[in-house]
């Protein structure tokens, strides 16, 4: 149970990067260098958001705990964590994300072979991913993700059986 969360912000912070490898390696013939570029940026960008999110992970449950026994000390760390450069460098990452997602999508609709609608849907839901947004709009941001992410599985596992035949 203690390491759900370790876990599932784990797996978050790499939806991501998964998402933009497994769009590249579906061989989008003229737009490859548009999609190789987007996936660049994603996987760069979320090499950017993970300190923060070992950060969320480690550091502020410690930090928690810590005032709850007491501690009031420790409350200025976290404004001089989310006041400091971490967020700056999380923020750069985001953009990258997002500008890679939006290349992506790009070389989705260019190519043709894969639905468009799937990859701009993705691109909403990962230019839209912005952990410090309240929870309803995280949730219908992941909503989003899921949509454009399943509609784009379904059309690269189809061409791979279809490949096959």
């Amino acid at each position: 149970m203690a390491g759900q969360p370790v876990r599932l912000r784990g797996g978050l912070c790499a939806l991501p990067l998964r998402s933009a490898r497994s769009l590249w390696s579906a061989g989008l013939g003229a737009a490859e260098p548009r999609a190789l570029r987007g996936l660049v940026l994603v996987v760069a960008g979320t090499g950017l958001i993970t300190p923060a999110v070992g950060v969320e992970v480690f550091a502020m449950p410690v930090i928690g705990r810590l005032y709850l026994e007491g501690g009031a000390g420790v409350a200025p760390a976290l404004a001089s964590i989310y006041r400091g450069p971490m967020t700056v460098v999380m923020i750069v990452g985001l953009l990258m994300v997002a500008l890679g997602a939006i290349e992506l999508a790009r070389a989705i609709r260019q190519d043709g072979g894969l639905p468009g609608w799937g990859g701009v849907i993705l691109a909403i839901g990962l230019t839209l991913w912005l952990p410090l947004l309240p929870r309803p709009v995280r949730i219908l941001d992941g909503l989003m993700l899921g949509l454009g992410g399943i509609g784009l599985a379904w059309a690269i596992w189809r061409r791979g059986a279809t490949a096959v035949r």
